[in-house]
């Protein structure tokens, strides 16, 4: 086979290919805006933003906010604080099936809002599905927020540093059981060489609901894995392909360089349902000249494939996406005024060439 051919397969197994014909441009609206009314008392930081039957839902301290879209009307869910002894340093992770789920280090609170019902799940590994190791489960590592629903399970990893032993927790509302995705070793290998906990990646249900997209925050690689353990790798292509930690840019983290400045950082990548589209944010590598990292905002096709860019401006935005059925938004650190949290409409147009 020669080398021309190679090359060839070489894309095709990893998945690194893109659509020459179409040209996407991806871009924030300054006039498309949506605006959700809050609180005085609430402050801008509410993450995630849930979306259940046309409900926006919040969480500020022990209390759930559900804004509906359709009539704009606001209720306030007091039920939480009676248990303060067990919401208490929880976040809000997502909605399965007819619960709010909210988590913290060593446990998942299941809170049926229509029942007014609470039901706790410790999260310590059990004896039986320890492996050499008895940590807790973490939903590990990313940054970038959306609204989140799980149909069939919740992604987990156990809290264990190996680069030899990656285990997926799936949470099924009543137990926690494993699978052992084969991920490729080299990968894991890189980043636990560098940062070991770097390790626990960035886990989100993709587009079917059956499986997870996962992602190592020093490597853009994307691995499908569905229910039964078996993985895709997806090389996302963007400009030159730039795929994250390699033999090259490698260093070994410090303190002060926990999230070293020679490799990018990548985050969650979002399913969006209405559209069949994967949306991720992720980090250029340390520009000295800047003295900063370029943060973006890239879209992606139902089968990971790159389609563009935005370059976000952090003073003006943040990492926090609200999904809707009629548009994708990002919310501003710049509301014209403190009752409302601000949305600007992300744009995604193509030219057919």
């Amino acid at each position: 086979m020669n080398r021309l051919a190679l090359y060839f397969l070489f894309l095709i197994m990893t998945h690194c290919v893109s659509d020459r014909n179409t040209t996407y441009h991806l871009n924030i609206s300054d006039h498309t805006y949506f605006k959700l009314p809050i609180s005085n008392n609430i402050n801008i930081g509410l993450t995630p933003l849930l979306l259940k039957n046309e409900n926006i839902i919040y969480k500020q301290n022990e209390d759930i906010y559900f804004y509906n879209i359709k009539d704009s009307t606001t209720i306030r869910d007091t039920f939480l604080r009676q248990y303060d002894y067990l919401v208490s340093g929880s976040q809000i992770k997502g909605i399965y099936k007819e619960d709010i789920i909210l988590a913290s280090f060593d446990r998942i609170l299941s809170y049926n809002w229509r029942n007014k019902t609470i039901h706790p799940f410790n999260l310590r590994v059990s004896d039986e599905l320890k492996s050499n190791t008895s940590e807790n489960l973490s939903f590990g590592f990313g940054f970038g927020t959306s609204n989140r629903t799980y149909t069939n399970f919740i992604p987990l990893v156990p809290w264990e540093k190996s680069d030899t032993n990656f285990k997926l927790g799936l949470y099924n509302g009543n137990e926690v059981s494993f699978i052992s995705p084969k991920i490729p070793q080299n990968t894991l290998s890189l980043i636990y060489r560098s940062n070991k906990n770097l390790i626990s990646p960035s886990m989100e249900t993709d587009l079917t609901g059956e499986g997870v997209s996962l992602v190592f925050a020093l490597s853009c690689r994307i691995f499908n894995i569905d229910h039964l353990g078996r993985v895709n790798e997806f090389i996302v292509e963007d400009d030159d392909c730039i795929c994250g930690i390699n033999e090259d840019n490698f260093v070994v983290a410090t303190v002060s360089n926990y999230f070293p400045k020679e490799i990018p950082i990548y985050g969650n990548v979002f399913p969006d349902r209405y559209r069949n589209h994967y949306y991720q944010f992720f980090k250029s590598e340390w520009d000295p000249q800047l003295n900063k990292r370029k943060i973006y905002l890239r879209v992606m096709d139902e089968n990971y494939k790159y389609l563009s860019k935005v370059e976000i401006n952090w003073d003006q935005y943040n990492a926090q996406l609200l999904i809707l059925p009629e548009a994708v938004f990002i919310q501003s650190n710049n509301a014209p005024d403190e009752s409302h949290l601000y949305f600007y409409k992300i744009e995604l147009n193509n030219n057919e060439s």
